[in-house]
Order: C-alpha cells, then sequence, then structure tokens
C-alpha cells in the first residue's frame, strides 16, 4: 500500500499540469488593461488543479492512452469551470436517476 507522500507524488504531474492551465486561463481571460493579480492567479490555479484531478481519476480506469489522458487533465486545468460545471450536471442528473428508481 502507497503512504500519502507516494500517493501525492504520483498526483504531481497533474497537479503541475492543472496549475499550469490555470494561469494560462488567469493570463488569456484579463481584460486588456487590468492587471494580473496574484489573488486572481490563485484562485484559477486552485479551481484549474481541482478539475484536473477530477478528470485524472474519471480517466485513470480507462483505456486511453497516457498521451491523451494527459492532454485531457491540461485542458480540464484550462477550462476548469467549464468542466466542472459539466461534470456537476451530469452527476446530477446521474443522482436523480437513481433516486427516482428507488421510488418506484
Amino acid at each position: 500500500m502507497k503512504t500519502l507522500l507516494e500517493r501525492i507524488a504520483d498526483l504531481l504531474p497533474v497537479l503541475t499540469l492543472g496549475a499550469l492551465g490555470g494561469i494560462s486561463r488567469a493570463i488569456m481571460s484579463r481584460k486588456k488593461d487590468e492587471p494580473i493579480t496574484l489573488w486572481g492567479v490563485l484562485q484559477e490555479i486552485i479551481v484549474a488543479i481541482f478539475a484536473g484531478i477530477v478528470v485524472h481519476l474519471l480517466l485513470s480506469e480507462t483505456g486511453l492512452w497516457e498521451s491523451v489522458r494527459t492532454a485531457s487533465v491540461a485542458l480540464a486545468g484550462y477550462s476548469s469551470r467549464s468542466v466542472l460545471a459539466l461534470l456537476q450536471t451530469c452527476f446530477l442528473a446521474n443522482v436523480k436517476n437513481i433516486t427516482k428508481g428507488d421510488d418506484k
């Protein structure tokens, strides 16, 4: 069984790609005359890392090539808010379907 530190070390590439996606998003989404703030970048990084981890976990047991999974994590970091909104919608729809099935 892996220790917590070994698990975190395994996720370092995922964390890094997610963070880079968040930084890219923070830079790309700023308005022309708007300064980039450290707080704004940190917010994007946190959301991007979370989205990257979720996508990594969802794809980890699939037969996708490693390069496709890696690119998916990076894009999830960049598109983190949209990805999380989409996953939330799918998750809630599945929960709703499951609970409807229990009522019958």
